[in-house]
């Protein structure tokens, strides 16, 4: 009898150690569904993004980059990036475009880490959209800042940049009502999230992402890495995770003595 019940209060201790897990961290999503091929810009073909189409224009013959964005809650760590110069002769280029699975009636999650070399005003754009209108975009060195086009197409600054630094964005585009949130986090420091605001086009389905210079003026230098779009949130970082193993086997710990 001694041994059924240390086995069954184990038992509970091990459920109760699960539970403290995921409460400290609200949930684990382990099954996200990516939709790009080649985010994380590890496979290169003739030193362009394999999965990706490449216009260069006034752009570099090639993109592959060793320097590599410090997060790595999306992707590992990796050895490459895209590293992007901007001549000031042709505008909608340089670009680089991949469709993915059209998604209607759900709310996809965009993340993308970036690094400007240098800050000139003229900015880079990340348009998500249908292929056919410019459903949302999310401009990098708008006028030296971070921000994303609004209902009426007018920049909206969430952040002033410094080059040099990485930043990462994630955005969640809920296509029913077609509204979103954006939130811009500088390595090492804090998260700044806009409240939830209607597309620049409203569009019944998404399905493409492109990156591009949409001037003819000269764009600052850029590094690209770990572009993802998912069907649900990225996982916590792996040391958020292992902290919070930690937490949970304390707490089991504690819980097996007392009932020792």
């Amino acid at each position: 009898m001694k041994t059924l019940a240390a086995t069954r209060i184990r038992s509970h201790s091990v459920r109760l150690i699960v539970l403290c897990t995921l409460v400290a961290f609200g949930r684990v999503e382990t099954h996200a569904t990516e939709l790009l091929t080649n985010g994380s810009f590890e496979s290169f073909t003739g030193g362009n993004p394999t999965g990706w189409a490449y216009t260069q224009g006034d752009g570099p013959l090639t993109l592959q980059s060793g320097v590599t964005s410090p997060f790595t809650n999306v992707y590992g760590a990796g050895a490459n990036s895209l590293g992007f110069t901007d001549g000031a002769t042709t505008a909608f280029s340089p670009n680089i475009i991949q469709s993915f699975a059209s998604q209607t009636l759900t709310t996809i999650y965009a993340r993308w880490d970036f690094q400007m070399t240098s800050l000139t005003g003229s900015a880079w754009t990340v348009q998500i959209d249908d292929s056919a209108s410019a459903s949302n975009r999310f401009n990098m060195d708008s006028g030296g800042t971070f921000g994303y086009e609004n209902s009426v197409g007018a920049n909206q600054s969430l952040m002033t940049l410094s080059s040099g630094v990485w930043y990462q964005v994630l955005v969640a585009l809920d296509i029913g009502p077609g509204t979103m949130t954006v939130s811009i986090t500088p390595f090492g420091g804090s998260t700044v999230t806009s409240p939830s605001v209607l597309w620049r086009v409203q569009t019944a389905t998404l399905n493409r992402v492109v990156f591009i210079d949409l001037n003819t003026a000269a764009n600052g230098g850029m590094q690209l890495d770990n572009f993802s779009v998912n069907t649900v949130a990225a996982v916590p970082e792996p040391g958020t995770l292992a902290a919070g193993a930690l937490l949970g086997a304390l707490v089991g710990r504690r819980l097996l003595r007392r009932r020792g």
